[in-house]
């Protein structure tokens, strides 16, 4: 698993950041703070690990962005990701989640697979705690995501904090 790293692409106003890797005790997050204004997004489908060190610099990288930037927004956030923001009360610090991945899988042939979710665009299923339906890839059935439903959704009720 590669150690934390990150890159921008900037389009528009508002730059986004792809942060990929761990998030660990050796994740240094001081030249990516340097860099950020304004309206930043941070693309967070890479992040494949959070251990319990890397939780820590996370909470205080995000607690010193939260007070740097006007806008804040999460996209594509990864099932690691998901994960935290339904643990950790402020992982998001002020940002506003606008999409997450799902994990899906087939009940039928065991097929899985990640669908992402607007949390716009869905949002009508969404509060009813439903994830939008999706087919199976192999064999065509309708898949179901794999979690509980209310568990993994659970981060959609929390506001963005103020740091």
């Amino acid at each position: 698993m590669a150690p934390f790293s990150w890159s921008k692409d900037a389009e528009g106003e508002a730059i986004t950041y792809l942060l990929s890797g761990r998030v660990d005790e050796s994740s240094d997050f001081e030249p990516l703070l340097r860099e950020l204004k304004d309206e930043v997004i941070f693309d967070l489908a890479g992040i494949e690990r959070i251990n319990s060190s890397g939780v820590l610099r996370w909470g205080r990288f995000i607690r010193e962005v939260s007070q740097r930037v006007q806008d804040l927004r999460f996209v594509r956030c990864s099932p690691v990701i998901v994960s935290q923001l339904n643990m950790i009360k402020d992982f998001s610090g002020k940002a506003a989640i606008e999409s997450f991945y799902a994990p899906y899988v087939c009940e039928e042939c065991g097929a899985e697979s990640t669908a992402l979710l607007d949390v716009t665009k869905d949002r009508e299923q969404l509060e009813t705690r439903r994830v939008p339906s999706r087919r199976c890839d192999e064999c065509g059935h309708d898949m179901v995501l794999n979690s509980l439903e209310d568990s993994y959704l659970g981060f959609l009720d929390q506001e963005p904090g103020e740091a």
